[in-house]
C-alpha cells in the first residue's frame, strides 16, 4: 500500500501532491464522497482489520507502452492508471497526511493487474473492457 501510495505521488513535494496525469485515459473522474468511496476510506482506515485490502477491492488496472521487471523493481514508460480512479484517489486521501514511517508499518497490499503493451487498438479495448463488465466478455472473444 505504501508503495503504491509512493507511486501516485510527486516526489518530495509538500503537501503531497497526486500524479493526476496518471489518470488521463480513466474513462471517469473522480466521484468524491460517493457510497462507494467512502466504503474504500473507511477499509483503508481500518488498519487492524482481519482482511486484507486488496481481498476487499477490484484492484488497479495499469497500462504501459514498454516494462521491465528488475528484482523488485518495475520500470515502466507511458503510464496509464485506466481502471482503479477512485481506489487510487481514496488510497491518496486516506494517507496524504501520514508519514512515511506511519505508511511502511501498513503491511496491506493492494491488486495491480500490469498490462504492457503499446498497441493502440488493444489500449483502447482494455480501458473499455475494464470499465464495463458487459464489455469485458466481448473483448475475451475478440482475442
Amino acid at each position: 500500500m505504501s508503495d503504491y501510495f509512493d507511486f501516485l505521488t510527486e516526489k518530495g513535494k509538500n503537501p503531497v501532491v497526486l500524479k493526476k496525469y496518471l489518470f488521463d485515459s480513466n474513462v471517469r473522474d473522480f466521484q468524491n464522497k460517493t457510497e462507494v468511496n467512502k466504503d474504500i476510506q473507511k477499509t483503508l482506515i481500518e488498519i487492524n482489520s482481519k482482511q486484507d485490502f486488496w481481498w476487499l477491492n477490484n484492484g488497479i488496472t495499469i497500462l504501459a507502452d514498454e516494462g521491465n521487471i528488475v528484482g523488485r523493481d518495475f520500470n515502466m514508460e507511458n503510464i496509464k492508471i485506466v481502471n482503479g480512479l477512485q481506489t487510487s484517489y481514496s488510497i491518496f486521501n486516506a494517507f496524504k497526511d501520514t508519514s512515511l514511517e506511519e505508511r511502511k508499518k501498513d503491511q496491506r497490499t493492494i491488486f495491480c493487474k500490469i498490462i504492457i503493451t503499446d498497441n493502440e487498438e488493444t489500449v483502447d479495448k482494455i480501458i473499455k473492457a475494464t470499465n464495463s463488465k458487459s464489455n469485458f466478455f466481448s473483448f475475451i472473444k475478440e482475442l
